[in-house]
């Protein structure tokens, strides 16, 4: 497995920019609502299979990086 290449600051900056444009307009937080009611709100049973949590887990890990440079985006360059 290679490792995971860090951008540049620039490059970050602009993909953090990139993700709050994609998700702030309306049809935007409509995606991300329905990917948030999809993955973070869905209670799997008990008896669920391990691969079913493995899949929700990553699912709900993707939500949420979407979620944390929005907020990044926020706070660390005006938006």
């Amino acid at each position: 497995m290679k490792p995971t290449r860090i951008p540049p600051a620039e490059d970050y900056r602009l993909l953090r920019s990139q993700f709050f444009r994609c998700f702030t307009d309306a049809p935007g937080r409509a995606v991300l609502d329905h990917l948030r009611r999809k993955t973070m709100e869905v209670r799997l049973p008990p008896d669920a299979p391990e691969a079913a949590l493995r899949d929700l887990e990553g699912q709900r890990r993707l939500v949420a990086y979407i979620e944390t440079m929005m907020k990044e985006s926020k706070s660390h360059d005006g938006q």
